[in-house]
């Protein structure tokens, strides 16, 4: 990175039959079966209306912690 070696503690993980017009249970189905939740999902796709409602269902029935960025936000891992 900016010509420094970087470690890669990282996996690639197939997604079979995910479909992009998923309603949000069948989202949350999905994220629900994950063996191991994340530490921090960042939602970044879809109009504002869907995000935040989205985002609202996945904080209250997984309890997991959930960012919108804003347009061009920095994010510091």
């Amino acid at each position: 990175m900016h010509g420094t070696q970087v470690p890669i503690r990282a996996r690639i993980e197939t997604l079979e039959n995910l479909s992009a017009h998923a309603d949000y249970g069948e989202i949350l189905d999905w994220l629900g079966r994950l063996q191991k939740p994340p530490q921090r999902t960042f939602m970044v796709h879809a109009e504002p209306r869907a995000t935040e409602s989205l985002k609202q269902k996945i904080t209250e029935q997984l309890h997991w912690n959930v960012t919108v960025p804003a347009y061009l936000e920095k994010v510091t891992l």
